[in-house]
């Protein structure tokens, strides 16, 4: 990256787009760049775990800022994500149908991770379905954060963070300088927020599902055969002493051997008669993707997710478990 590329690109970039860090007379050059990572599984394999390390190149530190997946059906693949500074992506593997998807429907980090250049984001899988022969690609999105001084072409020693939309009346409430001023886009799509009201805590936290009967098990079936009802539901049960902010909602949709096609569909709704979808749509199109904003389920509610099978052929079950990943609210 040349200082005329940078100074050409520094230039062309919209007064209401550029992030601004809060240094006067600096400004961030943001340049995407996506790095490739696969997995492939011979049927049967030769090992159920493939650990796939992604090398960071550059000449400046890359910002991980989102992941692009394709997969097809069936597929039986768990993933985590191992950054530089040692932190994982997920408390455990996840299904990858939970954070696949492309364009608009991949996902996006709650806060995108630093990487500086030579080191190594290490992808696992698990093979699930050893039978199988899979072939799984993943796009790593994100920008070399480079940083210009007033007169371009100067690259600043210290990455700054902060990326507002706009500056208005700074230094007061929502305009001050070093905020998310975005309007236009959730704050989580430029790595910040949500923010906390001023006397309560958030914790992290993610809630999984359990059927209405057969409360042992940690997923619902539904057999394909022709005679048997093709509709479940499955509950998760707020705690009493804290409201819960849904972000995500993950499926964790897997079968037998035999079912040779399927579509879930899925209805969610909570207890205090809100309906988070007005009817029912395909499970992939909530699976990981991010909330627009909070969506608060009270205290001692419960989430209920109606769900119909759909489009199936074969024999045995189609196995469904739900998560609503976010955050217990409660008093400071």
């Amino acid at each position: 990256m040349t200082r005329e590329m940078l100074r050409q690109s520094d230039s062309v970039l919209s007064k209401c787009g550029r992030p601004l860090p809060p240094a006067p007379g600096a400004r961030v050059v943001p340049i995407a760049k996506s790095f490739k990572c696969w997995a492939v599984f011979a049927a049967p394999p030769f090992t159920n775990v493939a650990t796939i390390p992604t090398q960071i190149t550059g000449d400046v530190t890359w910002m991980f800022r989102a992941l692009s997946s394709y997969v097809t059906i069936p597929v039986g693949l768990s993933l985590q994500f191992q950054f530089p500074d040692g932190r994982f992506l997920f408390h455990g593997p996840s299904d990858i149908r939970c954070v696949a998807g492309f364009g608009s429907q991949r996902f996006v980090l709650t806060k995108e991770r630093a990487c500086p250049p030579g080191t190594k984001i290490v992808a696992t899988f698990n093979d699930t379905t050893p039978l199988v022969a899979q072939a799984v690609p993943l796009l790593l999105e994100g920008a070399y954060y480079y940083h210009v001084s007033d007169v371009g072409g100067h690259k600043q020693v210290q990455l700054e963070s902060s990326t507002p939309r706009y500056v208005w009346r700074a230094g007061i409430g929502r305009g001050a300088p070093g905020a998310n001023q975005n309007i236009l886009a959730p704050c989580w799509a430029f790595g910040e927020g949500p923010e906390t009201p001023q006397g309560c805590k958030d914790d992290a936290f993610t809630y999984s599902s359990l059927p209405q009967s057969n409360e042992g098990e940690l997923s619902v079936a539904i057999d394909v055969g022709a005679g048997t009802a093709k509709n479940a539901s499955l509950n998760i049960q707020i705690e009493q002493n804290s409201d819960f902010l849904v972000r995500n909602l993950w499926f964790n949709v897997f079968t037998d051997a035999g079912v040779t096609g399927f579509n879930v569909l899925v209805k969610v709704r909570d207890t205090s008669g809100y309906d988070l979808t007005d009817d029912y749509v395909e499970y992939g199109a909530l699976n990981g993707i991010p909330q627009l904003k909070d969506w608060i389920v009270a205290a001692g509610n419960t989430i209920i997710f109606d769900l119909a099978l759909v489009d199936y052929s074969g024999a045995g079950n189609v196995y469904v478990q739900t998560f609503a990943n976010g955050a217990k609210r409660r008093r400071a």
